[in-house]
């Protein structure tokens, strides 16, 4: 209950306040032996269209007690308080044991779920025994479908959307840490009177009324992982330590604690339809070069459990403008300072945590499906680069972060309109990471030209 630093735990790293103590909700909840699992219901919507929607429903059922259980799970969905559908199983489960049960139900016109028309549907779960209810638990959800596109751009319910956002931190002036739910519905109708419409959780998993609020008040959310770097000397106990550990001892519990966060990340914040993206990083390549390549293989692993775990949302790499990370998951989001894919990225943008603004944002986010990768440039002015640009869209604006490194909170000072062009290039990627060389001084060199 301290925020000593310990090498087995993300993160080992980061240029921001770290806590200790308890600063977030603590709940004590008191259930009957046969309930419904921590955070255990999972809704999704496999197929949506604005004339119906299909919604499949997960329960875990949990069994505590000491002897076999006949009972019947209740889901019911409900909108605007009036009865969508309800569906009704009978189970048998042994002491001891965990079932997960798989429920669907249709929706005709669905109400969808939009930054404009925030429009939740709720789930209510109730466990009878012998006709007597022993449990009931809550789900509010959403029904929205997006997808990102290499060649058109970003789409929320079949029609492009254009993102405009900003980094967002947890704390407070005054408040540290501990901030109440009231301050953090503030910061998003702040985000949201600025015209934006994307946030991104900068750079760990935020309290759950944080996607709550998002929801309620129409926000995107990009949702990371806490594996975080940043520059400076590589000293072990100091935060601009390796991302990575660097002795072997360290390095199991580490990724072990790594794992652990992004289960609990996704699981306590999978049925909220604000979130498009789980990442897993921010400049995790500011690790010593002697683990760099086990700091890329951790990327692989968190990125392979986020599509266990949840394969409806893309898993980004957060901060992936170095060191070949940008080619690890399905999203790569690079921060202001240009990346090693491109010979020119027009300045060396400022990223600001102290500076009221950055009068200039290039942001760059990079795409795959599968062996074909597409790459999306930011910037005021356009460069091939060895690619074909297909079409141009706008993109998250990540880099305006506003007030003081106390706040935290982007007080979005500067709004920039980025242009963003969408290219294909699988094999210029694939040369890229095979040529790319690495300097003395650990930095990355282009064989263009350009040192990143």
């Amino acid at each position: 209950m301290n925020n000593l630093w310990n090498p087995r735990l993300a993160p080992r790293a980061g240029e921001h306040v770290f806590n200790g103590g308890i600063y977030r909700d603590v709940s004590l909840i008191v259930t009957d032996p046969l309930h419904v699992a921590w955070y255990g219901t999972f809704v999704t919507t496999p197929e949506v269209s604005s004339e119906r929607a299909s919604v499949e429903i997960r329960t875990e059922v949990v069994n505590e007690g000491v002897a076999s259980v006949s009972c019947t799970l209740v889901s019911s969905v409900t909108y605007a308080d009036e009865i969508v559908f309800e569906t009704k199983q009978q189970l048998s489960i042994a002491p001891g044991e965990s079932l997960e049960l798989v429920d669907c139900g249709l929706v005709d016109s669905p109400q969808l779920w939009h930054p404009d028309t925030p429009c939740l549907y709720q789930l209510r779960t109730q466990i009878y025994r012998l006709d007597v209810p022993v449990d009931e638990y809550d789900t509010s959800f959403g029904i929205r479908w997006f997808r990102f596109d290499a060649h058109e751009g970003f789409f929320l319910n079949g029609e492009h959307f254009d993102i405009h956002g900003a980094n967002v931190h947890q704390d407070h002036a005054g408040w540290s840490d501990a901030v109440t739910r009231a301050g953090m519905a503030r910061d998003i109708k702040l985000m949201k009177d600025c015209g934006f419409q994307f946030i991104r959780g900068s750079h760990y998993p935020h309290h759950t009324w944080f996607a709550d609020e998002c929801d309620k008040q129409g926000m995107l959310f990009w949702s990371e992982l806490c594996y975080w770097g940043t520059g400076g000397p590589k000293v072990e106990g100091y935060w601009t330590s390796s991302a990575y550990p660097v002795r072997d001892e360290d390095k199991e519990a580490f990724e072990a604690s790594c794992l652990l966060a992004l289960q609990e990340m996704i699981r306590t914040n999978r049925n909220h339809p604000s979130i498009i993206v789980w990442s897993m990083s921010n400049e995790p390549f500011f690790s010593d070069l002697e683990v760099m390549n086990e700091a890329r293989t951790l990327i692989v692993r968190l990125v392979e459990e986020s599509h266990r775990l949840d394969p409806s949302r893309p898993a980004a790499v957060g901060g992936a403008q170095r060191m070949g990370f940008d080619a690890l998951g399905d999203l790569a989001g690079y921060n202001g300072d240009g990346a090693a894919l491109y010979v020119d990225p027009d300045s060396r943008t400022l990223y600001p945590s102290t500076a009221a603004s950055s009068p200039t944002v290039r942001v760059n986010m990079r795409r795959t499906t599968g062996t074909e990768w597409s790459t999306i440039r930011a910037g005021d002015q356009e460069r091939r680069c060895g690619a074909e640009f297909i079409t141009e869209a706008s993109f998250p604006i990540w880099a305006i972060w506003g007030s003081s490194i106390i706040t935290g909170f982007a007080q979005c000072l500067v709004q920039v309109q980025v242009r963003i062009a969408w290219h294909r290039t699988a094999d210029s990627c694939a040369r890229r990471r095979g040529s790319c060389a690495e300097i003395d001084d650990g930095s990355y060199r282009h064989p263009d030209g350009w040192d990143g």
